[in-house]
């Protein structure tokens, strides 16, 4: 950890949709007992990530929070209703599995978990 500030550091590849930020937050910072969550976001990332270029943002954002950051954990986050990837529940669940091989397979090394947001009842749960 080069630059970051004292404290432990997780990354979050998340949806920009405003009503999870809070929940996202709150609860993988419980979850994984780290100080701060860095958050890299992307309308429904679980279906995007399979779509991004090697020379992409999102891929940069990730690797500086874990090499400069020392963010030892990674999330793929989705959520129900998702406005940018209108897809059934089961569906949405292989796109969050798919994605974290993809983000594991870029930060190696890094524990990767996929997670789900239900936006009705506020709650997260892992599904990878």
């Amino acid at each position: 950890m080069t630059d970051a500030t004292a404290g432990a550091f997780g990354v979050a590849l998340t949806c920009i949709d405003g009503r999870i930020a809070d929940v996202v937050h709150q609860e993988l910072r419980r979850e994984w007992g780290v100080d701060f969550v860095d958050v890299v976001t992307l309308p429904g990332p679980e279906a995007a990530v399979p779509e991004l270029p090697e020379q992409h943002a999102v891929w940069d954002a990730l690797r500086i929070s874990v090499q400069r950051h020392g963010s030892s954990r990674a999330a793929v986050v989705a959520h129900t209703d998702c406005a940018a990837n209108a897809v059934d529940l089961e569906t949405r669940r292989d796109q969050v599995r798919e994605s974290v091989f993809q983000v594991r397979d870029l930060l190696h090394g890094t524990d990767v978990t996929g997670w789900l947001v239900d936006t009705e009842t506020g709650t997260m749960e892992e599904v990878a």
